[in-house]
């Protein structure tokens, strides 16, 4: 479900270098050829090698791989607790066995995530437009979901040394970057990442053979990039704009 209300307007810039514009100019730096103030229908995008280019909003796909939107139910957990039942354990012998803890994962999934802001939101005067831009401390980390147990370290632990993710990782904007987007007047705007995200999910089954205990399990990690001086996330940055406040996500459910 990823309605978007006729009267919200998406930028979205594809951000998958380093932002060039925030470094000194080299020979093949295209960024101050770039227009600063960007309107609705740009996008721009940053390749592996540094080179800065202004594109149509209708090919973002083309420079995502056609990697898609996240589907709700990526993103809503829905974990069934188990309840555990009370046992007359009066003069009941347990055999002794050998605890084991067993995960299995299922397949991987990447897609561009739902909006997380990096500005406060604006309101543009009745008559002028309004320049927004990327603001300091705003925040994005890796997540890991799961009911409650005690299999939570298990968890952190073997994705940590599986996969090399971390769920204390996270990123924090440290500077107001050269680029701005055009709110139109009278609208609400907001700088927003649609960062690139892995899913790992699965279960783990800890206890005896026959008696143990299944926890499922999911977590969205991001890949980190580094803006210039700033150390952030691979991913989509672009402007989200709409009549109304709280605005509503342009891809994605819920406000900013």
């Amino acid at each position: 479900m990823y309605t978007t209300l006729n009267l919200v307007i998406q930028t979205c810039i594809i951000a998958f270098g380093t932002l060039a514009a925030a470094t000194p100019a080299t020979n093949n730096d295209h960024s101050l050829r770039l227009p600063r103030t960007l309107n609705a229908d740009e996008m721009i995008h940053f390749d592996s090698k540094g080179h800065v280019e202004v594109v149509p909003r209708s090919d973002y796909l083309n420079y995502t791989g056609g990697v898609p939107i996240a589907r709700p139910e990526q993103l809503y957990a829905n974990f069934t607790v188990d309840v555990e039942e009370e046992t007359n354990t009066e003069h009941k012998i347990e055999k002794r066995c050998k605890k084991q803890t067993v995960f299995t994962m299922k397949p991987a999934q990447t897609y561009v995530n739902w909006d997380v802001p990096m500005s406060g939101v604006v309101l543009a005067p009745p008559n002028s437009p309004a320049s927004v831009s990327i603001n300091e401390g705003f925040h994005i980390q890796n997540s890991l979901s799961s009911p409650p147990s005690l299999a939570i370290n298990q968890i952190k632990q073997f994705m940590k040394l599986t996969f090399g993710i971390s769920y204390s990782k996270s990123w924090t904007s440290s500077y107001k970057t050269g680029y701005t987007f055009s709110v139109p007047a009278g609208k609400f705007g907001v700088v927003v990442i649609n960062p690139l995200t892995t899913r790992h999910s699965g279960y783990v089954d800890m206890g005896c053979i026959g008696q143990a205990k299944r926890t499922e399990f999911f977590g969205e990690s991001y890949q980190p990039k580094a803006y210039s001086n700033m150390e952030w996330v691979e991913g989509l940055i672009g402007l989200c704009v709409g009549d109304t406040y709280p605005l509503h996500k342009c891809f994605g459910e819920g406000t900013l």
